[in-house]
């Protein structure tokens, strides 16, 4: 993934990616093998995320897919409405096993 910082506390990230898939036709409703990407985000930075940022921004993400795909033909995105909010479940769930984790580890010590 390519990185530009804009200043100290902005970076924008571009990435482009080839998805193949050998077995079945995964991509654009079952009709495809082949997908290209090409995306971009901007972060902001502050020396470093935790991890617990990290996971909150793929839930962000997934929140915003979820909503583009009331608005858009779910062919159109390339990923199920169902699938999206299941990867928003579990990325709450990380969340909720790391917090979980940490405050074991400081009741522990």
């Amino acid at each position: 993934m390519w990185g530009h910082w804009v200043g100290n506390t902005v970076i924008l990230r571009l990435e482009l990616r080839f998805d193949r898939s050998f077995d079945v036709a995964a991509y654009n409703n079952g009709t495809r093998k082949n997908q290209f990407q090409l995306a971009m985000d901007e972060k902001l930075s502050h020396g470093g995320i935790t991890a617990e940022q990290g996971i909150l921004t793929r839930i962000c993400d997934k929140s915003m897919r979820a909503y583009n795909l009331t608005l858009k033909d779910p062919a159109v995105v390339g990923e199920s409405f169902e699938d999206t909010c299941l990867d928003g479940a579990t990325y709450f769930i990380l969340l909720a096993l790391l917090r979980t984790s940490r405050t074991t580890e400081v009741y522990s010590q």
